[in-house]
Protein backbone atom coordinates (compact mmCIF):
# COMPACT_ATOMS: atom_id res chain seq x y z
CA UNK A 1 0.00 0.00 0.00
CA UNK A 2 1.33 3.43 -0.95
CA UNK A 3 0.82 6.44 1.27
CA UNK A 4 -0.18 9.56 -0.65
CA UNK A 5 0.07 13.01 0.94
CA UNK A 6 -2.09 15.72 -0.62
CA UNK A 7 -0.96 19.24 0.30
CA UNK A 8 -3.52 22.02 -0.01
CA UNK A 9 -6.26 19.44 0.42
CA UNK A 10 -8.99 22.09 0.61
CA UNK A 11 -8.31 23.22 -2.99
CA UNK A 12 -10.78 22.09 -5.69
CA UNK A 13 -8.27 19.97 -7.65
CA UNK A 14 -6.93 18.35 -4.48
CA UNK A 15 -10.48 17.42 -3.45
CA UNK A 16 -11.06 15.77 -6.83
CA UNK A 17 -7.75 13.88 -6.61
CA UNK A 18 -8.67 12.62 -3.13
CA UNK A 19 -12.14 11.58 -4.29
CA UNK A 20 -10.65 9.57 -7.18
CA UNK A 21 -8.14 7.82 -4.91
CA UNK A 22 -10.40 7.13 -1.93
CA UNK A 23 -11.61 3.59 -1.68
CA UNK A 24 -8.73 2.18 -3.71
CA UNK A 25 -7.03 -0.48 -1.60
CA UNK A 26 -3.54 0.30 -2.89
CA UNK A 27 -3.56 3.86 -1.43
CA UNK A 28 -3.56 5.29 2.05
CA UNK A 29 -4.45 9.01 1.85
CA UNK A 30 -3.16 11.79 4.07
CA UNK A 31 -4.78 15.16 3.54
CA UNK A 32 -2.96 18.29 4.72
CA UNK A 33 -4.76 21.60 4.88
CA UNK A 34 -4.29 22.87 8.43
CA UNK A 35 -1.37 24.10 10.46
CA UNK A 36 1.25 26.73 9.73
CA UNK A 37 2.47 26.02 6.20
CA UNK A 38 5.61 28.06 6.83
CA UNK A 39 7.03 25.85 9.59
CA UNK A 40 8.60 22.45 8.93
CA UNK A 41 7.18 21.15 12.23
CA UNK A 42 3.68 21.43 10.75
CA UNK A 43 4.59 18.80 8.13
CA UNK A 44 6.64 16.36 10.21
CA UNK A 45 3.90 13.80 10.80
CA UNK A 46 2.45 14.24 7.31
CA UNK A 47 5.69 13.48 5.43
CA UNK A 48 6.78 10.57 7.63
CA UNK A 49 6.94 7.37 5.55
CA UNK A 50 4.97 8.93 2.70
CA UNK A 51 5.51 7.50 -0.80
CA UNK A 52 4.05 10.24 -3.00
CA UNK A 53 3.32 13.91 -2.31
CA UNK A 54 0.96 15.95 -4.48
CA UNK A 55 1.16 19.68 -3.86
CA UNK A 56 -1.88 21.71 -4.77
CA UNK A 57 -0.52 24.85 -3.13
CA UNK A 58 -1.31 27.83 -5.33
CA UNK A 59 -0.79 31.57 -5.24
CA UNK A 60 1.96 33.60 -3.69
CA UNK A 61 4.52 32.18 -1.23
CA UNK A 62 4.39 28.66 -2.65
CA UNK A 63 8.19 28.65 -2.48
CA UNK A 64 8.09 29.15 1.27
CA UNK A 65 5.61 26.30 1.64
CA UNK A 66 7.67 23.90 -0.47
CA UNK A 67 10.89 24.85 1.29
CA UNK A 68 9.36 23.87 4.63
CA UNK A 69 7.92 20.63 3.22
CA UNK A 70 11.31 19.59 1.83
CA UNK A 71 12.93 20.55 5.15
CA UNK A 72 10.46 18.30 7.00
CA UNK A 73 11.25 15.51 4.54
CA UNK A 74 14.96 15.97 5.23
CA UNK A 75 14.39 15.87 8.98
CA UNK A 76 12.28 12.72 8.64
CA UNK A 77 14.98 11.23 6.38
CA UNK A 78 12.39 10.63 3.71
CA UNK A 79 14.35 11.12 0.50
CA UNK A 80 12.57 8.47 -1.51
CA UNK A 81 9.11 10.03 -1.78
CA UNK A 82 8.06 11.17 -5.23
CA UNK A 83 6.84 14.77 -5.50
CA UNK A 84 4.12 15.87 -7.93
CA UNK A 85 4.05 19.65 -7.96
CA UNK A 86 1.38 21.81 -9.58
CA UNK A 87 3.09 24.86 -11.03
CA UNK A 88 2.22 27.26 -13.83
CA UNK A 89 3.08 27.54 -17.49
CA UNK A 90 5.42 30.43 -18.14
CA UNK A 91 8.10 29.55 -15.59
CA UNK A 92 10.57 28.64 -18.32
CA UNK A 93 9.77 31.46 -20.76
CA UNK A 94 8.05 28.86 -22.92
CA UNK A 95 4.81 30.72 -23.64
CA UNK A 96 3.80 31.69 -27.16
CA UNK A 97 1.30 34.26 -25.87
CA UNK A 98 0.85 36.42 -22.78
CA UNK A 99 -0.37 35.03 -19.47
CA UNK A 100 -2.68 36.40 -16.80
CA UNK A 101 -2.48 34.49 -13.54
CA UNK A 102 -5.74 34.73 -11.60
CA UNK A 103 -5.36 36.70 -8.37
CA UNK A 104 -1.70 37.56 -8.97
CA UNK A 105 -0.65 41.22 -8.94
CA UNK A 106 3.13 40.83 -9.29
CA UNK A 107 3.63 38.32 -12.11
CA UNK A 108 7.44 38.36 -12.04
CA UNK A 109 7.63 37.77 -8.29
CA UNK A 110 5.04 34.99 -8.62
CA UNK A 111 7.03 33.26 -11.37
CA UNK A 112 10.26 33.60 -9.35
CA UNK A 113 8.54 31.94 -6.40
CA UNK A 114 7.36 29.09 -8.62
CA UNK A 115 10.90 28.62 -9.94
CA UNK A 116 12.36 28.61 -6.44
CA UNK A 117 9.82 26.01 -5.26
CA UNK A 118 10.85 23.75 -8.13
CA UNK A 119 14.51 24.34 -7.27
CA UNK A 120 13.81 23.18 -3.68
CA UNK A 121 12.23 19.98 -4.96
CA UNK A 122 15.08 19.37 -7.40
CA UNK A 123 17.75 20.03 -4.76
CA UNK A 124 16.06 17.56 -2.39
CA UNK A 125 17.20 14.95 -4.94
CA UNK A 126 13.88 13.14 -4.91
CA UNK A 127 11.91 11.95 -7.93
CA UNK A 128 9.46 14.59 -9.12
CA UNK A 129 6.93 15.54 -11.76
CA UNK A 130 6.24 19.22 -12.42
CA UNK A 131 2.85 20.03 -13.94
CA UNK A 132 2.90 23.42 -15.69
CA UNK A 133 -0.66 24.60 -16.24
CA UNK A 134 -2.35 27.85 -17.22
CA UNK A 135 -5.65 28.90 -15.71
CA UNK A 136 -7.39 26.12 -13.84
CA UNK A 137 -11.12 26.49 -14.38
CA UNK A 138 -14.34 24.73 -13.47
CA UNK A 139 -15.58 22.35 -16.10
CA UNK A 140 -15.66 18.75 -17.21
CA UNK A 141 -12.66 16.66 -18.19
CA UNK A 142 -11.74 17.30 -21.82
CA UNK A 143 -8.98 16.34 -24.22
CA UNK A 144 -5.60 17.87 -23.48
CA UNK A 145 -2.12 18.16 -24.91
CA UNK A 146 1.11 17.56 -23.00
CA UNK A 147 4.16 19.66 -23.88
CA UNK A 148 7.57 18.41 -22.87
CA UNK A 149 9.98 20.77 -21.15
CA UNK A 150 11.80 23.00 -23.59
CA UNK A 151 8.91 23.17 -26.06
CA UNK A 152 6.83 26.27 -26.65
CA UNK A 153 3.30 26.19 -25.21
CA UNK A 154 0.33 28.52 -25.52
CA UNK A 155 -1.15 29.86 -22.30
CA UNK A 156 -4.64 28.47 -21.89
CA UNK A 157 -7.08 26.68 -19.65
CA UNK A 158 -7.20 23.33 -17.93
CA UNK A 159 -10.30 22.19 -16.06
CA UNK A 160 -10.11 20.99 -12.47
CA UNK A 161 -11.43 17.60 -13.64
CA UNK A 162 -8.76 17.28 -16.34
CA UNK A 163 -5.93 18.25 -13.99
CA UNK A 164 -7.17 15.88 -11.27
CA UNK A 165 -7.25 13.01 -13.78
CA UNK A 166 -3.67 13.79 -14.84
CA UNK A 167 -2.51 13.90 -11.20
CA UNK A 168 -4.14 10.56 -10.42
CA UNK A 169 -2.55 9.06 -13.54
CA UNK A 170 0.87 10.33 -12.42
CA UNK A 171 0.31 8.84 -8.96
CA UNK A 172 -0.73 5.51 -10.45
CA UNK A 173 1.57 5.18 -13.45
CA UNK A 174 4.53 7.54 -12.89
CA UNK A 175 4.69 8.31 -16.62
CA UNK A 176 6.65 11.56 -16.29
CA UNK A 177 9.14 11.01 -13.45
CA UNK A 178 11.85 13.70 -13.31
CA UNK A 179 10.07 15.68 -16.00
CA UNK A 180 8.38 19.04 -16.22
CA UNK A 181 5.35 18.91 -18.50
CA UNK A 182 3.08 21.63 -19.79
CA UNK A 183 -0.63 20.86 -20.03
CA UNK A 184 -3.35 22.66 -21.97
CA UNK A 185 -6.80 21.58 -23.03
CA UNK A 186 -7.47 21.31 -26.74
Amino acid sequence: MKTILILGAAQPVAKLVAAQLQGQDQYNLRLWSTGDPHKAAAYMDAVKNVDIIYSDFTGMDVDWNIETVTEAMRQQENNSARFIFRSVSGIDGELTNSAQYTGIQDKEKFLDQQRYAIKMIDEAEIPYTILRVGNVIDGPKTDFTIYNEGNQIPFGNVSCETLATIVVDEISNAAHVNQSIGIIEK
